[in-house]
Formats: structure tokens, sequence, C-alpha cells
């Protein structure tokens, strides 16, 4: 993955929710450990120190991470204080023409429902090209072999419940098996 000083550029509007004392790790640093982590298969917050050891070196070459890697408390402690500017951030990246995945879990019940009856819905009717796309990888290693499938269907946003169709871009629902 190849990482711009413009990429990381549009992550410097972000406020640090932090205390003044409690800011060892630069939150630039912690932000690209994250999102380089996840988007390298990397799961969990203990997945995401245990990438920024292995990847130190590759880390270096874009912030300097003076204090080292952070520990996973840390960097769920400060991503999590984040997750008011979730929507901001959406904005951000969809302004300049890029796309982010939302993953939902707990505090998303109600938009993933909607999700889930969108899919029962196009499931129902029939998937087409139009609204529907699969891909599968088969792996092997550590005496194993392992498939992979990602399906996703394009969701009609106007089908949603009102307080839903504020995020902006277009949604996608994914599934991971």
């Amino acid at each position: 993955m190849l990482m711009t000083a413009t990429f990381l550029k549009h992550f410097d509007s972000i406020a640090d929710p932090r205390i003044e004392r409690c800011k060892k790790h630069n939150l630039l640093e912690i932000i690209l450990l994250a999102i380089s982590a996840v988007m390298s298969g990397s799961e969990g917050w203990e997945g995401i120190e245990n990438f920024g050891h292995l990847k130190l070196d590759w880390l270096l070459q874009h912030r300097p991470f003076k204090a080292g890697i952070p520990r996973h408390d840390t960097i769920a402690r400060v991503i999590c204080r984040l997750k008011a500017d979730e929507k901001e951030i959406a904005k951000l990246i969809v302004k300049q023409k890029a796309d982010y995945i939302l993953a939902l879990k707990g505090h998303h019940s109600g938009l993933q429902g909607e999700l889930e009856a969108w899919w029962h819905k196009c499931q129902r009717e029939g998937f087409t090209a139009d609204n529907f796309d699969e891909h599968t990888t088969i792996d092997s290693g550590h005496g194993r072999i392992e498939t992979r499938r990602c399906q996703q269907v394009l969701v009609n946003k106007s089908w949603l419940n009102n307080k839903y169709r504020k995020r902006p871009g277009k949604y996608n629902f994914n599934r991971f098996h």
C-alpha cells in the first residue's frame, strides 16, 4: 500500500480528544497504524499492536513513531474516543472522492437490522448484476485450506429509515464468510 503525505493530510483536521499530558503517542501515528493494520487484515486491538511491531520499518517511512508502537489498550482508548468524529471523517473521505468502510457492531444495531432486511429483500427478489457482487479466494497454509468469500449488495438508501440516510456516500452491505 502506497501511503502518501496527501493521504495522511486528510486526517490533520481530526481533533485529538486526549488531554495534553496523555499524548505520549502522536494521534496521526495511531490513525496510520490502525488503518494500515486493518487494511492488511489485522483484527482486534492486539492485532493492530502486533502489526505495528512487525511493520515498524515500513511505518517509520511515513511517520517518526518517536514513542514507539502504542500498546493495544492505548490504541483502543484513542480510537474509541474518536467515534464522536466518525461522521465528520466519513464526510471528509467522501469529499475527496474516496470510499470508507464502517464496521457494524452493537452500537449500530438499528442500521444493521435495516441492512439485513434489505439483504433479505434483494435475496428474495433475486440478486442481479446491478446490485450484487461476490468474490471468493482459496488459500492454503498452516496445514489447512481456507476459503474466504465476500458478498456485496448495493443498498438503495431511500429504502432505509430516514435516520440512516444521513451518512454520506453510497451504501454497500458486505458479508464476509
